[in-house]
């Protein structure tokens, strides 16, 4: 089972008929990967979210060296700086919000990542932390793969698709059968 699928059903079941996960039951060492790929969001003050946890993989995809972190100083170019931008569309609907997109890194090195977004709640009335998970490959040019990201139409043509949605977490994106 894919870690992506793994952590949206862990959080489900903590979730329950809860309106919010709470902060304190959810335990990322839970996951597969031990976190490895993970990263936890401070989101109480909107104004300086802080990434409080970044799991080694993503430490070192993004160049970094310790957690407790503001978001703005998260190097622009990483893939943790542009999933974990993502987190104020998990604030706006109170749902997970996964994607599939292929970027290009370094301006020369083509990616597709994965990502979800959890949200969690420490004070039992709004969400104040995102927990997400990030796992990517490097694609070779030759793959035939279109010059242009945003052109979802070619993109699924080549038989990539890029999926965002914040609505029902992985439900709706066809993972949970990948």
């Amino acid at each position: 089972m894919r870690l992506h699928r793994k952590a949206l059903l862990y959080w489900r079941s903590i979730k329950g008929g809860r309106p919010y996960v709470p902060f304190h039951e959810f335990d990322p060492v839970y996951l597969h990967d031990r976190s490895t790929s993970g990263f936890l969001l401070d989101i109480y003050d909107a104004h300086a979210v802080i990434i409080r946890h970044i799991g080694n993989v993503l430490r070192e995809e993004a160049g970094l060296d310790r957690d407790n972190i503001p978001l703005s100083e998260i190097p622009s170019g990483s893939l943790l700086s542009h999933f974990a931008r993502s987190y104020s569309l998990v604030v706006q609907y109170a749902e997970p919000l996964s994607e599939e997109v292929e970027l290009m890194i370094d301006g020369d090195q083509r990616t597709l990542y994965r990502g979800i977004l959890l949200p969690l709640c420490a004070g039992g009335s709004k969400i104040d932390h995102v927990y997400g998970v990030i796992s990517w490959k490097n694609v070779a040019s030759e793959a035939g793969l279109p010059d242009s990201a945003g052109d979802q139409a070619s993109l699924c043509g080549a038989g990539v698709q890029l999926r965002c949605c914040p609505f029902h977490g992985l439900a709706d994106t066809g993972w949970d059968r990948e």
